[in-house]
């Protein structure tokens, strides 16, 4: 009878373990199933809105090149981002307002350009009340309030520098996308153009872009 009394305790026990670990199972497996997935990334689209931010680079690196720094974190002030913004909007000798030796050299521009050019750059709606900087800091491009206006500056000489992107390297993770950039910043033929700057940007996905990506980050490294 003891040997029968303990058969029956064992099997019951083994009947509500197997209950527990089944409904353990129920409630674990689909969390664990669920994968958070990378953001797709579309070469093409990237490369055409870092296209935007040429003349930021060439204007920071003219104003940061010459110092005993390797490494910046640009901060993506409403300033800058504003200043960014404005440097890839098109303006011509339509747009000029004060000329250099060479011809026009300070330009105007409209606040619906730069509404709209930092929508899709940064996903942030910038004006011309937002470019905070009050001199002229970079002599190849910059934007500042010179005179109670904000303008562009664009030199009209080329100088003796030459600027060129010389490679990619992309990787993402589920909601960012991280770009770095090789590029040649220097004086013309000096080391055969070989890179001398890596330049990494973060995005992020950005509706309101027909990019549809947003740059959320920005640092430069001398190499």
């Amino acid at each position: 009878m003891k040997t029968i009394f303990n058969n029956y305790r064992k099997n019951s026990i083994k009947k509500v373990a197997v209950v527990f670990v089944t409904a353990l199972s129920l409630c674990v497996s689909p969390i664990a199933d669920v994968k958070s997935k990378n953001i797709e990334i579309n070469k093409v689209s990237i490369k055409k809105l870092l296209k935007n931010m040429e003349k930021a680079e060439i204007s920071i690196l003219t104003e940061k090149s010459t110092r005993n720094k390797k490494k910046w974190n640009i901060k993506l002030s409403n300033n800058n981002m504003a200043r960014f913004s404005a440097l890839s909007i098109n303006v011509d000798d339509d747009n000029g307002i004060r000329m250099g030796e060479f011809g026009y050299e300070t330009f105007s521009f409209s606040d619906d350009d730069l509404n709209n050019t930092s929508l899709e750059m940064f996903g942030r709606m910038l004006g011309k009340e937002d470019v905070s900087s009050t001199k002229q800091v970079s002599w190849t491009y910059d934007v500042f309030k010179s005179k109670g206006e904000i303008v562009i500056y664009k030199a009209s000489n080329e100088g003796e520098t030459s600027y060129s992107a010389t490679g990619y390297r992309f990787s993402s993770g589920s909601d960012f996308i991280d770009v770095t950039k090789k590029i040649y910043y220097g004086y013309w033929g000096r080391d055969n153009g070989k890179p001398n700057y890596k330049i990494k940007y973060t995005l992020a996905l950005n509706d309101e872009s027909s990019y549809g990506y947003k740059i959320t980050g920005m640092k430069i490294r001398k190499i």
